[in-house]
């Protein structure tokens, strides 16, 4: 199965922990697609700043117009536009709450960024995809609310009040409106009365959720059985890996300059220059697995092994961090539904601690050491989040001198 594909199985929020009442919640989840309405819990994320402009259908609708219906709800064109943002950011926001790097770049159109290759679906209909499945679960979770008469707790209507106290405290930071706050976060459509009104049926979408799980019961017998089932996925992993790039390099002239064809088009690497590079990486990554595999304790090799084989612009991080290359307690369902190249390689039920081994990526092999796996039952918490890209700037303050003043976030 490709990546893309793998990603496309989402379901809920990949960074619940597998605690005992979380595994009752996904035992349900089978009993729950037989329901008119899935009780699954609906996470809310407001809003990351990107620098993305949303074309909702190449921007034919007008903000009011309808552009989808649910049930007997019309669901206007700058509704769609907020659960757009909020499809990108909770994407965004899940890659880099791991270390990882986002598959996509928020600094260019989404439209132009292919997220399946297979069937050519650009990551703007990607997270369109996911904006539709979104207000379809909120929109049924509220309606079935409202016709059980559940309305919204104080505890929930805090929530809000404080998602907003935050945006107040940017928007001063900033020196920045709320009404420019929500232009730059979610587009020109979405105002304050249409992020508040969105927010408020997330909240009691999921507060509903909530309640109706709370209200289900499961014997140990039942939760054992789920478990034992779908262990390779509740299950939490810590490993060590480094990448080895198998990218040829593009040709260039005496003085390090790219080459251009007659048309001013870059020459890139030819192909049988690519098949080298990646065989190049293929032996590095066999060279360092066997000399990791030969040293009597793997995880200092394997911290050793790493700045030699990473790229250069990786070698100092791995070089003066031992942890670089460590990954601590990563679910099998964030493995998998990420799409990561090296999850069946960990999730083998034959893996014992101290094996390694390479997984070919792309245009290169990761490298791996297997640490543990385990059932992680510690109890989580809900949080909300606003994440904002600090500018840089330089600073005067002596007591940076010995810093990287270019480094310092304003």
């Amino acid at each position: 199965m490709s990546a893309s594909r793998e990603k496309k199985q989402r379901k809920g929020d990949l960074n619940e922990a597998l605690t005992q009442k979380q595994r009752k919640e996904q035992a349900e989840q089978a009993k729950a697609r037989r329901k008119t309405i899935g009780y699954t819990v609906f996470g809310v994320i407001v809003a990351v700043l990107v620098v993305i402009l949303l074309v909702w259908n190449s921007g034919v609708f007008q903000a009011n117009a309808t552009a989808a219906t649910v049930g007997s709800e019309k669901i206007s064109v700058r509704d769609m536009q907020y659960y757009y943002y909020q499809a990108v950011n909770s994407e965004y926001s899940m890659y880099t709450s791991y270390g990882m790097s986002a598959p996509f770049d928020t600094s260019k159109p989404l439209s132009e960024q292919i997220q399946d290759e297979e069937t050519g679906t650009t990551y703007q209909q990607y997270f369109q995809e996911q904006a539709l499945a979104t207000v379809r679960q909120v929109t049924a979770l509220c309606a079935a609310a409202q016709a059980e008469g559940y309305t919204l707790s104080a505890e929930g209507q805090a929530e809000i009040d404080d998602v907003f106290e935050q945006i107040d405290q940017i928007c001063a930071q900033y020196s920045i409106t709320r009404a420019s706050y929500f232009a730059q976060s979610y587009g020109s459509m979405v105002t304050e009365k249409v992020f508040r009104s969105n927010l408020e049926k997330a909240t009691l979408a999921q507060e509903y959720a909530n309640s109706r799980q709370d209200a289900l019961t499961y014997t140990d017998e039942e939760l054992d059985a789920y478990y034992q089932e779908h262990a390779a996925e509740l299950d939490s992993y810590t490993f060590r890996s480094f990448y080895i790039d198998g990218t040829a390099p593009n040709p260039t002239d005496e003085e390090g300059n790219a080459l251009v064809d007659d048309e001013g088009n870059t020459v890139t690497a030819t192909e049988e220059e690519q098949q080298a590079a990646m065989e190049e990486a293929m032996n590095k990554a066999i060279q360092a697995v066997a000399e990791i595999g030969a040293a009597s304790d793997h995880e200092a090799a394997f911290i050793e092994a790493a700045p030699q084989y990473v790229s250069e612009s990786s070698k100092e991080s791995y070089t003066d961090n031992p942890d670089a290359s460590k990954t601590d307690s990563i679910t099998g369902l964030v493995l998998t539904q990420y799409g990561l190249p090296y999850a069946e390689w960990l999730m083998d039920d034959a893996r014992q601690a101290g094996d390694v081994g390479y997984v070919e990526s792309g245009s290169g092999y990761y490298v791996m050491l297997f640490l543990d796996r385990f059932l992680d039952e510690e109890p989580t918490v809900n949080i909300r989040h606003i994440l904002i890209k600090a500018e840089l700037d330089q600073q005067d303050d002596e007591a940076t001198e010995d810093v990287d003043e270019s480094q310092i976030p304003s």
